[in-house]
């Protein structure tokens, strides 16, 4: 939405049991990578209905949704999730409700298991099934686990399912998060952003005309030692082989200025070391850069997009990391954090030098 639009009218509502209510200010933040999504509403509580529906939500839980009309346009979705804290200011009159996205599900129940010859991704898919969460997972490259004899074996000790989920994502060199209409991604490193991308752009001020953006605000932020480059090695010694494996890859020169991650672990096989050594220096490599663009609220944006700046030196599409919706009395604006994706290279300018 460009700042040309304006703030414009906006109206947003949030449904519980069956009701739904105006609120007067909320604010969501949409996380696209490892975190949960969070929401918080403020709901006048003389409005017809509001107390009693909040009251019964409180006593016997509820999935809440937040429904945004930006700029006289069509009403869309923002968040859906459970209601996990309610709070009711009876002098000042209001109502506080609050709570997370659809895979707080996940948090809620503990795993103590075994699984033979499974992939990452065919283990999330198993696990959000249990939960009745819908999910949509690539596919994981290697299995999952340690290989004892001949099955590869993943065992599981009283950890909840979500904690699971990310140890997974950290071996796959994964992301994962759940989208606003409650369905679950785990997107494995390469995958192509699945909602397409949404542009900023910025026209330096001239002899001719002002400084032009789509943004209120655009910040780039370079963190300089993830610049110089990291080298991450995995090492691990297998009782049955007799031997160490090792696993390798850099960003960068990969010279003696690199960031070095060295790790180790017991009884992986040499391509497990490798795959540990990749997502490492992935997961480290997109803290290069990050763009933090203030902009004119738009709820039809979301995290399974893209970010693409044009304008600047350091144009090109960045994965989007948070979306911070702030609405209210005072506006709508949302501001979107991104930065360089899970081993998708850097941006145009430069590049991330990733080998």
């Amino acid at each position: 939405m460009a700042i040309s639009q304006g703030a414009g009218p906006h109206r947003a509502w949030i449904s519980v049991g069956g009701g739904e209510f105006p609120i007067e200010h909320g604010h969501i933040t949409q996380c696209g990578a490892r975190a949960a999504s969070r929401w918080t509403a403020t709901v006048p509580m003389s409005y017809p209905g509001a107390e009693a529906a909040f009251v019964a939500a409180a006593n016997g839980g509820a999935t809440c949704t937040i429904t945004i009309e930006a700029h006289g346009g069509p009403t869309d979705l923002v968040m859906t999730g459970p209601l996990l804290k309610c709070v009711f200011d009876y002098i000042g009159r209001y109502i506080i409700a609050s709570g997370q996205d659809m895979g707080h599900k996940l948090t809620k129940v503990k795993t103590v298991e075994k699984f033979v010859n499974k992939k990452g991704s065919d283990i999330v898919q198993q696990w959000c099934g249990r939960v009745g969460l819908p999910c949509q997972a690539g596919s994981s490259k290697l299995m999952a686990g340690k290989k004892l004899q001949q099955d590869f074996v993943k065992l599981t000790d009283g950890i909840s399912l979500l904690t699971g989920i990310h140890l997974l994502a950290l071996y796959d060199g994964a992301r994962w998060y759940t989208d606003k209409r409650g369905t679950f991604h785990y997107e494995i490193s390469g995958t192509a952003a699945a909602g397409g991308s949404y542009s900023v752009n910025y026209q330096p001020p001239s002899s001719q005309h002002p400084m032009r953006s789509d943004a209120l605000r655009l910040s780039i932020i370079v963190n300089v030692q993830a610049m110089e480059g990291v080298s991450a090695k995995f090492d691990s010694w297998h009782p049955y082989d007799k031997q160490l494996h090792n696993g390798s890859a850099q960003s960068g020169s990969g010279g003696g200025s690199a960031n070095q991650y060295i790790t180790r672990a017991p009884t992986l096989q040499p391509e497990q070391a490798q795959q540990y050594a990749d997502s490492n220096m992935k997961q480290v490599s997109r803290h290069q850069v990050r763009v933090d663009a203030l902009c004119v609220g738009d709820p039809t944006i979301d995290v399974t997009m893209k970010l693409n700046v044009n304008g600047t030196d350091f144009d090109g599409d960045y994965q989007i990391d948070t979306i911070d919706h702030d609405f209210g009395m005072q506006g709508y604006t949302m501001l979107i954090s991104a930065s360089t994706g899970f081993g998708e290279g850097g941006w145009d300018a430069w590049g991330s030098g990733e080998q």
